[in-house]
């Protein structure tokens, strides 16, 4: 399956949570026993005929922005529904969903500048010293990377996503957070921005 749905969906939710909170300095529990090549490709994931059916629509034109996304639903270990947190300054260019602590997408408005992705791909080829990467997915508007130090240089690798959508002819880039995330949480985050949808607005 390409991500979790249901209960099954819920429990790994709730497990993420709760070692989030135990270990909030830990990112990622997945440990890796070989190093990457530098900006290899190894897709993994395909995320052909997507079911969102478990899934919850989210609009986000009260916050100034005409676009629709399906977000994950997400319980705590007893249950109980964590209801998405959408975060957004007025005239401001960036939007912040999070569900728990967990999943963190951004969304940031880049106007006129398009090719976003392409230009963050070289940006991370450009850091090959530093940084093997590893994508899982790599398509023209959308990148799913797992991102390690090179060998010998400790550290464990993190999981990204960084992807763009054309909105009322300006451009905004749907991201996770710096800091990256579980792979599952990425992998979930990268089915909700495949469900992202302009809005259009009629005119008055």
């Amino acid at each position: 399956m390409l991500f979790c749905k249901g209960k099954i969906m819920k429990n790994v939710w709730s497990i993420l949570l709760l070692v989030g909170l135990l270990v909030p300095s830990c990112r990622n529990t997945n440990d890796s026993t070989n190093s990457s090549s530098n900006a290899q490709l190894d897709e993994v994931y395909t995320f052909s005929d997507l079911d969102t059916s478990d899934m919850q629509n989210i609009s986000l034109v009260e916050y100034d922005l005409n676009m629709s996304i399906k977000l994950p639903v997400v319980a705590t270990a007893t249950g109980a529904e964590i209801k998405p947190i959408i975060q957004h300054i007025d005239g401001d260019y960036l939007w912040f969903i999070s569900i728990g602590e967990q999943f963190k997408l951004v969304i940031e408005d880049y106007a006129k500048e398009f090719n976003k992705v392409q230009w963050f791909q070289k940006r991370l080829d450009a850091q090959k010293d530093v940084f093997a990467v590893t994508y899982l997915v790599k398509e023209p508007h959308l990148l799913f990377y797992k991102r390690e130090l090179v060998a010998g240089n400790g550290g464990k690798p993190t999981y990204h996503c960084f992807s763009e959508l054309e909105i009322d002819g300006y451009n905004y880039v749907l991201r996770s957070s710096e800091f990256g995330g579980h792979e599952q949480v990425i992998k979930d985050m990268v089915v909700s921005i495949k469900t992202a949808r302009p809005i259009t607005i009629a005119n008055s």
